[in-house]
């Protein structure tokens, strides 16, 4: 969509082990400071919708732990969300961007603004990549993927934080099994395993993205061959160069795996509950995509949303205005469907405070 993908997945190995621990520590202390500036404390109300929280959240915070404090997270904030609006026109042909202005107008500025990333801290192994990369690329390649990078690091991570806590708040149930969960896990485990030690928020985290992850895959066939369709009595002539569009979510809502398979089933991603899902269905469960694309920051991106609900849960008091029981899931914006995890068509309205 935006440069080579070969050039991001570079990057895989800074997602991993202790550089994932670091990277995840920095998150921690850099979401803190944006629920510090940009925030208000005390007994006042703010209205907002449940999304623009989310987004609130994760822009300033996951920009600043990417990229240091030589990016101005928040000048740019305003371009990020002009950009993730119309983000999937850039996978059409042409013509269609071109009805958007505004779109190549903040990938423009944004792209600029991280075509220099400079960081003298030693400990951000990314940058420190990124600075290698700048030595090899023009500045305005190594702009393109800052942004890419930066965009797949947040375009599908607001999205399931939303749906995270939109399902947490809908069972009150659950929400009290997560929250005594969270107690009881910041009151033991140690700062550096906290993020290892809610298997139930994990698996609360592994379902919303069973049933909202709906990301094509996308292959290319390397020989002639023929392909069965499974249950439907016949095969298709595939050749070689022809390029095939995997659509896993069909997968994840299959009753054949997943029993209940449109029912939100908090437990079914928990080792030894009673609604475990089988192995075979843990293994075509692929929200991250799978293969040589899957998604190199898929394990900082479940950090980010997790830590993510965990503020949500313990600094926060949210008030839906409807009844969050019963309030309907909201549409899936449709325009985003196949991009990963969609945002909703229309924000819920929420009041909030900071305890």
């Amino acid at each position: 969509m935006f440069v080579n993908p070969e050039n991001i997945h570079d990057f895989g190995t800074i997602f991993e082990g202790i550089e994932l621990k670091k990277m995840t520590s920095r998150h921690t202390v850099n979401l803190q400071k944006t629920i510090r500036e940009c925030l208000d404390y005390g007994e006042k109300w703010s209205e907002s919708g449940l999304y623009d929280l989310c987004s609130t959240l994760v822009y300033e915070s996951i920009t600043t732990t990417l990229f240091g404090s030589s990016v101005d997270a928040r000048s740019i904030v305003k371009d990020l969300k002009s950009f993730d609006t119309d983000v999937h026109l850039l996978a059409y042909p042409a013509p269609y961007r071109w009805f958007k202005p505004n779109l190549i107008r903040s990938r423009n500025k944004i792209a600029k603004r991280l075509s220099s990333v400079k960081n003298d801290d030693s400990e951000n192994v990314f940058v420190s990549k990124l600075n290698e990369l700048a030595s090899l690329l023009s500045k305005e390649d190594v702009g393109s993927i800052n942004m890419a990078v930066l965009w797949a690091a947040y375009g599908n991570v607001i999205p399931a934080i939303f749906w995270t806590y939109f399902y947490l708040r809908r069972y009150p149930n659950i929400y009290e099994i997560i929250l005594r969960e969270i107690e009881s896990a910041s009151s033991e485990a140690k700062e550096d395993d906290l993020i290892y030690s809610m298997p139930h928020l994990d698996g609360v985290m592994e379902e919303t993205m069973r049933l909202t992850a709906n990301a094509l895959i996308v292959r290319e066939c390397m020989q002639d061959m023929k392909l069965m369709i499974v249950n439907a009595g016949y095969e298709i002539s595939l050749a070689e160069n022809d390029i095939l569009i995997l659509f896993p979510f069909a997968s994840q809502i299959d009753e054949e795996y997943f029993p209940r398979p449109h029912e939100f089933v908090h437990d079914r991603f928990v080792i030894g509950s009673p609604n475990q899902a089988s192995a075979a269905a843990r293994r075509i469960h692929a929200p991250f995509g799978e293969g040589k694309f899957v998604c190199p920051g898929r394990l900082l991106g479940k950090n980010v949303i997790k830590w993510t609900i965990v503020a949500m849960i313990k600094q926060f008091d949210i008030d839906f205005f409807d009844d969050c029981e019963t309030i309907k899931k909201p549409t899936m914006l449709k325009s985003r469907q196949g991009f990963g995890i969609p945002p909703p068509q229309k924000d819920i309205r929420i009041r909030y405070r900071v305890k």
